[in-house]
């Protein structure tokens, strides 16, 4: 596994003309009139560690299917990720087909447009730290079985590791703040299935658990000038 050295803190978000012309090319045109939310969206937005592009080895388009259950709610949605060069590309659709958000991060800068509550109750970042959590924030140790632990920022990240695979990855907090850990669970897909994998996604200090299931995996050629 490549060592993904994490910026820790919260994404900054652009916002402006960028932003605009982004909405512009990925949502649907009837979100674009929609009228502003009134209320907040129904899951709150959850801290978790950052990654710099940078530190996002190789270029990929990964389709998802994730659902998410938060007390008697629950919402599903797919997720188109893409990185091409220094940028994330994150899209979230509602499994009708309408576009929900686009994200996209250059750096450690991320912006961000997205349909209002209640057309959509998640956070985008909340998708965006258990992408993180899921692709670039394992212990870095290559292809040895057994328990492992590192320590990044004011998190600890701890492995189980069995038969070459990840099976447990628990983010647990250090010092002040909720002292649940963030625990991801690692299943291989059935024989039979057409998914690459599984994780579920526990956060109990936030109140959710999300099921990520990976549908198609597809590594890009590398970029014109990417070193």
């Amino acid at each position: 596994m490549a060592d993904a050295r994490p910026r820790v803190g919260r994404p900054r978000r652009r916002r402006g003309r960028a932003g605009a012309l982004l909405l512009a090319g990925v949502l649907a045109a009837g979100c674009r009139h929609l009228p502003p939310p009134l209320r907040g969206r129904a899951l709150p937005e959850c801290p978790g560690l950052s990654v710099a592009t940078d530190a996002m080895p190789g270029e990929f388009l990964v389709r998802q299917r994730v659902r998410i259950r938060y007390g008697d709610e629950s919402w599903s949605l797919q997720l188109v990720a893409q990185k091409r060069g220094d940028e994330l590309t994150l899209l979230g659709f509602h499994p009708l087909g309408a576009k929900l958000f686009a994200l996209r991060q250059r750096g450690a800068d991320i912006a961000i447009d997205a349909a209002p509550a209640p057309l959509l109750e998640i956070p985008p970042q909340n998708l965006l730290h258990d992408f993180y959590r899921e692709r670039f924030l394992g212990v870095s140790i290559d292809g040895a079985d057994g328990s492992f632990r590192e320590r990044r920022g004011n998190v600890e990240i701890r492995e189980q590791r069995s038969a070459g695979r990840v099976r447990e990855r628990r983010f647990e907090p250090l010092g002040d703040g909720p002292a649940d850990p963030v625990v991801l669970r690692f299943e291989p897909a059935a024989a039979d299935a057409d998914a690459a994998s599984r994780v579920v996604v526990e956060n109990p200090a936030c109140g959710y658990r999300s099921e990520i299931t990976t549908l198609s995996e597809t590594p890009l050629p590398r970029s014109i000038g990417t070193p």
